[in-house]
């Protein structure tokens, strides 16, 4: 099913893909600033301004399961606790 889009649904699609650009801009930016916070603090974990703290570096530890050896040993269980989404993606071509 398709339809034929009009000068207003074109210019919905530039306005997603631009964004999209925008927000992997962004990403790039965010990461490369992080890289810069962290190169500066060196062996550090604080970073601070007359004395107050400005940037501080925190350990997190987060635990994930590895579905496919849990898949590859243990089948049942896997297929037990399997939760299927589904969602709509807009794919711009």
């Amino acid at each position: 099913m398709s339809l034929e889009l009009n000068l207003q649904g074109l210019a919905a699609v530039a306005a997603l893909a631009e964004a999209r650009d925008l927000e992997k801009a962004a990403k790039a930016a965010a990461s490369a600033a992080a890289d810069a916070v962290r190169d500066l603090l060196g062996d550090n974990t604080v970073g601070t301004l007359a004395g107050v703290t400005v940037v501080e570096i925190k350990t997190v530890i987060r635990h994930d399961i590895d579905g496919k050896a849990l898949k590859a040993n243990e089948p049942e269980l896997a297929a037990k606790y399997d939760k299927v989404i589904e969602y709509d993606k807009i794919v711009l071509a």
